[in-house]
């Protein structure tokens, strides 16, 4: 008799040969509720494959779903939805780890009605030494909505996710699988911040609880695609510029793009305020500027 698990943890792996192991390793300590993890290799950068498959053979909880031609980190984490069958799924990717009981911490922070959960995480060097990476992991986390030009506490929805434009790593984030669903997985028209895109369809669909424990190790690397920074900072534009377009509701657009348009103003003023008024300060603040205009007319359009 197949007993379904409650809890499927979908690992995308590519070029992770090195991590991969204490990634799912980390998985059997997240929780004491019945589980199954789906690995899924996106293309042959490396080893992956045959970790995935040695995992896979000391353990029946394991699954190997392997992509001959990489597709990316949204197709990955689709493919691993497909053949997932725990109500509820965590998107691991294959270089961080869970922390000790972090999957009971998130299930047990859901309430009556949420369609899912959202912890903090602990950034961390190749050492695992824990790294200061600002309010990024903390204070940037608690949502909020600009009104009269005061930050004002709320409700985590689409408007107030855009308004910090942070969203913690998808292994952070606990979600009943019928609502991923519902909502067509990760998009594929999201080349980068697909994080961010999925993240405002979530809470737009329903309501995600927050809980203040650390769930996951990050792991930071010079060399990971999150490093790529101008790369990151103009794709992250082209989402946001698709998040605004794809709205579904001319009120879900002015309210989404209220939100970049502040976290635009928001930047500005803060670079500004901090600056040393120095030719690299002022084009940022430029940029910030140019950007928040740019989303104020996309918004009403």
């Amino acid at each position: 008799m197949t007993i379904t698990p409650l809890l499927s943890v979908v690992i995308p792996a590519h070029g992770v040969a090195k991590t991969l192991g204490t990634t799912v390793a980390s998985v059997h300590t997240a929780t004491r509720e019945s589980y199954e993890i789906i690995i899924v290799v996106d293309g042959d950068s490396d080893d992956s494959l045959l970790v995935a498959q040695q995992l896979a053979s000391e353990s029946a909880l394991i699954r190997v779903v392997h992509l001959v031609v990489s597709g990316g980190p949204s197709r990955a984490r689709n493919e691993g939805l497909a053949v997932a069958t725990g109500d509820w799924v965590l998107f691991l990717d294959g270089d961080d780890r869970l922390e000790l009981g972090a999957l009971d911490i998130l299930l047990r922070a859901v309430a009556a009605g949420d369609i899912g959960s959202l912890g903090r995480f602990n950034a961390v060097d190749e050492n695992d030494v824990v790294l200061d990476i600002g309010t990024w992991s903390t204070f940037q986390l608690q949502p909020v909505i600009v009104r009269k030009g005061k930050l004002v506490p709320s409700a985590l929805n689409p408007e107030s996710v855009l308004t910090r434009l942070v969203t913690p790593p998808p292994g952070a984030i606990l979600l009943r699988r019928s609502a991923i669903i519902e909502l067509g997985g990760y998009s594929k028209n999201a080349r980068r911040s697909e994080d961010l895109e999925f993240l405002v369809r979530v809470v737009g669909y329903g309501s995600v609880a927050l809980t203040q424990v650390p769930v996951l190790r990050y792991l930071r690397t010079a060399t990971q695609r999150s490093a790529q920074v101008r790369q990151r900072q103009w794709g992250r534009v082209a989402t946001l510029i698709y998040v605004l377009r794809s709205a579904p509701s001319r009120k879900d657009r002015r309210e989404r793009g209220r939100g970049v348009v502040n976290h635009y103003r928001l930047t500005a003023q803060s670079r500004w305020r901090e600056s040393s008024r120095r030719p690299g300060d002022l084009v940022a603040v430029g940029r910030a500027l140019v950007l928040a205009a740019v989303f104020s007319l996309l918004r009403v359009i």
